[in-house]
């Protein structure tokens, strides 16, 4: 077990209820102190330098980002009787593309968050943007090959990317 700095263990056997427990007592050692500083000794040790950084260009870009993924999860609303009425849809099928993209939230959130601990917040944004733009590439081959599979793929492709973002940007945003 292991003990914080500045705490001794000391243990004694007691019976408790018929059995033997070990206690621990914990002392602490005195803390120290600073001293009281009055206003004006503040003043004049405090460096001009010392300002608070300025995050508002990450925070913009982050903003932007919520907003561009926002958008693109409206989309599907737009394209799901587009896509019914092309691909001769039932309702069933055509709502396998709502499931296709939001069921990347499911699958791709822990894989992006061990992306996260592993390269970081800014690079993941990259990456999650880069399989964005992957996924909006897939739907030129799925529209050119008149092809409801690729759809899917292109909607769950695109949705993983928007997943990195989302996974990615708001333990960031909290961070600055």
């Amino acid at each position: 077990m292991m003990i914080a700095p500045g705490f001794h263990r000391t243990t004694s056997s007691t019976t408790h209820y018929g059995t033997n427990t070990d206690m621990l007592e914990f002392k602490v050692k005195e803390m120290s102190t600073r001293p009281i500083t009055t206003a004006s000794d503040s003043v004049q040790s405090t460096p001009a330098a010392s300002a608070t950084p300025n995050y508002s260009r990450p925070l913009a870009i982050v903003t932007t980002l919520f907003f561009m993924w926002g958008f693109l999860t409206c989309l599907n609303d737009i394209l799901v009787p587009h896509l019914k009425s092309i691909f001769d849809l039932s309702y069933a099928r055509a709502m396998l593309i709502q499931f296709a993209f939001f069921s990347a939230y499911f699958l791709f959130s822990v894989p992006w968050s061990k992306i996260v601990n592993t390269i970081g917040y800014k690079t993941t944004m990259v990456a999650g943007l880069l399989t964005m733009a992957l996924g909006a590439f897939l739907f030129v081959p799925a529209a050119s090959a008149v092809s409801y599979p690729l759809f899917l793929t292109a909607f769950l492709v695109l949705a993983a990317g928007i997943t990195g973002l989302q996974v990615s940007a708001n333990p960031y945003v909290d961070l600055l």
